[in-house]
Order: structure tokens, then sequence, then C-alpha cells
């Protein structure tokens, strides 16, 4: 099996070419990252809801889904929602710090609680999608998108989409573990992800974040990223 430190090599990939995938989600990281401190200009939404777009279709996330039935200022109020996070959300290792028990709850429950006000705000943009197109069913706010657009944003939860799912439910495997639910986006799940995260890998990912080659944007790389695209690329190559 491959270890965390294998994903060096397509991070340093993705920095050899000037216009590869992955770059897509470290602009929108990068800028959203310097966007927490100056959110009180109304002026660069614009430019956040662009990057968020931009980011999601090179992601593939407007196959089948109502995002085709929208513009870039689709996102401009998902923007303004993102910048209200709490800032514990922000600062995308405190989740992946062991933590007391209450500490851990705490940012949990922040997180689930602005998660489903993210939700809201969608859902509800989504009601003009219907009146302007006249389509009555246009899909779902899957949790796949909605983790897609945190980890492109603050980077504090890994994308639960089909590669990430299907790797995750590989890795346990080979190890021989049994964790029900822990492939869907819940609380609890949640938690049992964080927890074994930090009793098998928590070491080699903070030696890997210290390896990354230099990036453009010169961001570090959240431990949810490397962890994301650690299980994305066990679920992706089937020789991994």
């Amino acid at each position: 099996m491959k270890t965390i430190r294998y994903v060096l090599g397509t991070i340093g990939k993705s920095n050899s070419y000037n216009y590869d995938r992955g770059k897509s989600w470290e602009h929108c990281y990068a800028f959203y990252s310097n966007y927490r401190d100056i959110r009180k200009d109304e002026g660069l939404l614009d430019q956040a809801a662009l990057h968020l777009y931009c980011y999601l279709g090179s992601w593939g996330m407007f196959r089948n889904s109502f995002l085709m039935q929208t513009d870039y200022k689709f996102f401009v109020p998902i923007a303004r929602v993102l910048t209200t996070a709490s800032d514990t959300l922000w600062r995308s290792d405190l989740l992946w710090e062991d933590l007391s028990n209450e500490r851990e709850e705490s940012n949990l429950r922040l997180l689930f609680e602005f998660y489903e006000k993210l939700h809201d705000t969608i859902e509800q943009e989504k009601k003009g999608i219907y009146r302007e197109s006249g389509v009555n069913k246009i899909g779902g706010t899957t949790d796949t998108l909605m983790t897609k657009i945190i980890m492109g944003t603050m980077g504090c939860v890994p994308a639960y989409d089909e590669n990430f799912r299907k790797g995750l439910k590989n890795i346990l495997k080979e190890k021989g573990l049994k964790k029900r639910g822990i492939t869907n986006f819940k609380p609890e799940s949640f938690k049992d992800l964080l927890h074994l995260s930090r009793e098998l890998w928590l070491s080699e990912i903070y030696t890997a974040q210290k390896e990354i080659p230099a990036t453009r944007t010169e961001l570090k790389y959240p431990p949810m990223k490397l962890l994301d695209l650690y299980f994305w690329l066990h679920g992706f190559h089937k020789d991994w």
C-alpha cells in the first residue's frame, strides 16, 4: 500500500505543468485564505465566486448537476456565507488536532451547523433557477458538492466524492478495519475518520506537509487536503 508521502509526487507533477487541474484547487484555496483577511470588501465577492465556480467546474461538479444551469454569479451569495463561518473552521489544522472531547465536540458542532447554513443558502438560490429555467427537477445539493466547496475554500474537510469514498473503503479493507458508515459525511462518521486518521497517519501527514514542493502560490497544504488526495488516489488508481 502506498503511503501518504506518495502524494508529494502528484503535487510535484502538478507544479511542473502550468495548467494542471490540481492547480484549480490551489488557486481557489489560496484566494479564500487571503480573502478571509479582507472579507469586508464586497467588491471581492465577485472574484471569490469566480474562483469557486472555476474550481468546481474543473473537478467535474457541473456534470449532471443543477450547476449546469448557472453562471459564476450564482456563487456570490455562497461566497458571502462562506466568509461568515467561524474563524475556528478557517484554521484548517484545528479539526485535525487531538483535542479534548469537549473541544472536539464543540468544533464538530460548529462545522455541521455551518454546513446546514451553507446548504440552506444553496437551496434558496436554486429556487431562482427553477423560476428562470422552468425546470422542475434539477438535482439535489449533495454531500459531494458541499464538501468539495468546503475543501476548496476552508480546507478543513476532505471532499467526499466517489474516488475518495472508494479509496477509503479500500484502505480500511486492506487494514482489516471495519468502520460502518465512515464514508458518509455525518457528525459521528466524520469523528470516526478524524480519530482513525490521527491514529494511523498523524505523524506521516505532518512530515509530508514539510516536504511538499514549493508551489507558485506558496501556500501550506492543509492536512485534510493531503488526506483527501491520499484516499482519492487510492480510489482512482487500481494499482495503488
